[in-house]
């Protein structure tokens, strides 16, 4: 009796430690936009990441040194403001994310770029030593161009359900994990990505990359995965897992090999979560370098 209690109650304490931090990491990235738009770009990105954090641009470089060497700006040269409409994060509350559409004003543009442009962005946090979140990686979305997204700010977040599955494997183990079932839906895509890609989807996840707003769910999916390449190669090139090994990313170089649709320097991300024992990606973004870059 004594340890069906015990038990219990770490179960419940469990639950409310990840419950606290998804609202923490929706908080997080409300600041982190409020703060972008206030500042500018390039002082609230250095001041909201860590110090291994991932940026893509479209590939994957380390982002503080890449921040460190954009050039200034300010409010007065335009915004970039976004707002999360889905988040989810781990049992342990120290892996999080959030997905959202974003919107860049341009005071100046450059020839042939528009003045406002829009997209979904994605972004994965880790809690700090400290307590903060600071974002790990800033990486897949959608670029919508100049279509307004249909989640205006304010829209209401869709939290998803935290894992709830009592796990003893840590961090390595579930990342060993998920490197294996990325190394079979690698061979996978190669033959036929838009029918293996389906098979490892959570029932709710987000599919996103081209320039069309995002739809979850299986009509969702197939309209997404019919506006990617037939046939993919995936390259690893990172990722990382939460301490209670319920969620993992992955991400890395992603090339066509469709002669009938291109992928221009192309990265793919993946959140996988644990769900009814297995593991499901939640998210599933490319992105590749824009049409107006």
């Amino acid at each position: 009796m004594m340890t069906s209690v015990s038990g219990s109650a770490a179960g419940n304490s469990a639950r409310a430690l990840g419950a606290k931090s998804l609202e923490d990491v929706i908080q997080v990235e409300h600041d982190f936009a409020k703060d972008s738009v206030a500042t500018g770009v390039k002082k609230s990105f250095l001041r909201f990441v860590a110090p291994d954090g991932v940026i893509f641009r479209p590939k994957p470089v380390p982002a503080l040194a890449t921040l460190e060497a954009d050039e200034d700006d300010s409010p007065s040269d335009g915004f970039l403001d976004w707002w999360p409409v889905m988040a989810g994060v781990s049992s342990s509350g120290d892996l999080g994310f959030s997905v959202g559409p974003w919107y860049q004003h341009l005071t100046k543009p450059p020839a042939n770029y528009p003045a406002d442009v829009y997209g979904y962005y994605c972004t994965i946090w880790r809690r700090q030593a400290d307590g903060s979140l600071k974002f790990v990686v800033d990486g897949a979305g959608a670029f919508l161009r100049t279509t307004v997204p249909t989640r205006p700010k304010g829209s209401p977040v869709a939290r998803l359900p935290i894992p709830n599955e009592a796990r003893k494997v840590g961090a390595e183990g579930a990342t060993a994990e998920v490197t294996a079932l990325e190394e079979k839906l690698g061979a996978a895509v190669r033959a036929d990505a838009r029918a293996a890609l389906p098979g490892y989807y959570y029932s709710g996840a987000w599919v996103m990359g081209s320039h069309v707003e995002v739809v979850p769910g299986k009509a969702g999916w197939a309209a997404e995965l019919g506006r990617r390449p037939a046939r993919m190669a995936f390259s690893h090139a990172g990722g990382g897992s939460s301490s209670s090994g319920d969620v993992v990313y992955t991400y890395g170089n992603v090339e066509s090999l469709d002669p009938q649709m291109a992928l221009r320097d192309a990265t793919y991300l993946h959140i996988w979560m644990r769900r009814g024992g297995r593991w499901q990606i939640v998210f599933d973004g490319i992105k590749q370098r824009r049409s107006f870059d």
